[in-house]
């Protein structure tokens, strides 16, 4: 199946109106272009002698973004009122949102592509993500009213558009980030019980029948997460720099 999943780009293209001179400026310069910036006190940005004026920006044409789905699964009934099914499931998702600075300095140097503009906070569909996942489930049920559940996922999630723990380290190259997502979740085990309590004998229904326990269990793996420096080893001026993995070590 393909699912479109995300019409957002008419919202986040409000921010538009401000690059009409006169109805809204922002200002930016980094650290790169200004040796010894500091945030406080605030400072004016126009006494550095670097352009600064910003904008906002949509990519031409912006596609819609969507996802490819598809999946097999295989049922065996095993002994009486047992069941046990494998399956495999997969999921790539194509066009997805990311907000890069176009206009970002140039690693190694002190100039923007366009270095009369500072910012061009810009909103494109390049991202992509890929979801493989392996299912099991097992599922038995006893004549006394007893039913157990047992499920099991390993899966793998990638993408390159970093969302909650880290953002785009290289504007020039966001699939430079294409990595396990942030909600990347390995292993995944999920056991549930249901039983249905007989009827006590000789005592009102209202209040002897119709009871059940029930018991949910789930163990999983945890997130992953990134090791940042809050320093610029790309050196573009931005200050999210990622730990390097080294072979061997």
């Amino acid at each position: 199946g393909i699912f479109y999943t995300d019409q957002n780009a008419g919202n986040d293209g409000q921010g538009l109106p401000a690059n009409v001179p006169g109805n809204g400026y922002t200002a930016s310069v980094s650290f790169k272009q200004v040796p010894g910036l500091v945030g406080l006190p605030f400072p004016d940005l126009s006494s550095f002698g670097v352009p600064s004026t910003s904008f906002s920006a949509i990519q031409r044409n912006l596609p819609t973004p969507y996802s490819e789905k598809w999946s097999l699964n295989l049922q065996q009934a095993l002994v009486q009122s047992a069941m046990f099914q494998i399956g495999y499931s997969g999921n790539h998702g194509v066009h997805l949102f990311e907000s890069i600075d176009a206009n970002r300095c140039v690693p190694g140097t002190k100039v923007r592509p366009l270095p009369q503009y500072g910012s061009i906070n810009t909103l494109y569909t390049g991202g992509y993500s890929n979801y493989d996942a392996l299912q099991a489930i097992f599922q038995k049920r006893w004549n006394d009213g007893l039913t157990f559940h047992a499920n099991y996922t390993w899966s793998h999630t990638l993408d390159d558009t970093p969302t909650v723990f880290s953002s785009i380290q290289d504007d020039h190259n966001p699939q430079l980030d294409y990595s396990n997502t942030d909600f990347d979740v390995r292993h995944n085990l999920e056991a549930d019980a249901s039983y249905q309590i007989p009827a006590v004998p000789r005592v009102p229904k209202v209040i002897g029948s119709g009871w059940q326990f029930n018991d949910i269990t789930q163990i999983r793996s945890g997130f992953y997460y990134s090791v940042s420096c809050g320093c610029d080893p790309l050196d573009v001026g931005q200050a999210n720099g990622l730990a390097d993995s080294v072979p061997g070590v």
